[in-house]
């Protein structure tokens, strides 16, 4: 299994990264999976301030015609982390991004899994560019 993100997502990721400080930015990755491969074509951030709860993803999940093909964070809590471990994030892509000052963001990869709990299995992330990560 693996994710491919669109370079324009992949651009989008980076500006955002570059833009929210030091503020966490949780948010939806948009676009549709084939076999065993995540098609990441597009980024929603979510509102300042908000939290992600079943009620959020479910009616922006029905908005987008069921779109949602994951989650992605910069900066987020345990508590965000908390919210996609749980049965609407099952099989969903979790992007994480760690910013660096000194170079472009790191974007790690998972899938989010169940085995006796919730959580997050490794997977290989590639762009247009380039494979990224494992």
């Amino acid at each position: 299994m693996d994710a491919f993100l669109s370079g324009e997502a992949a651009q989008f990721l980076e500006a955002l990264s570059l833009v929210a400080g030091r503020s966490p930015v949780f948010g939806f990755l948009i676009g549709h999976r084939r076999d065993h491969r995540f098609f990441v074509e597009k980024v929603l951030p979510a509102p300042q301030g908000s939290s992600l709860s079943a009620e959020l993803y479910f009616k922006l999940d029905k908005a987008l015609e069921g779109g949602i093909i994951g989650f992605f964070g910069l900066r987020t809590s345990p508590r965000y982390l908390k919210g996609v471990l749980s049965p609407y994030g099952f099989g969903k892509l979790y992007l994480e991004i760690n910013p660096d000052s000194r170079k472009k963001a790191r974007r790690r990869s998972f899938v989010i899994d169940y085995e006796k709990k919730f959580r997050l299995r490794p997977i290989l992330l590639k762009t247009d560019r380039k494979e990224e990560t494992r």
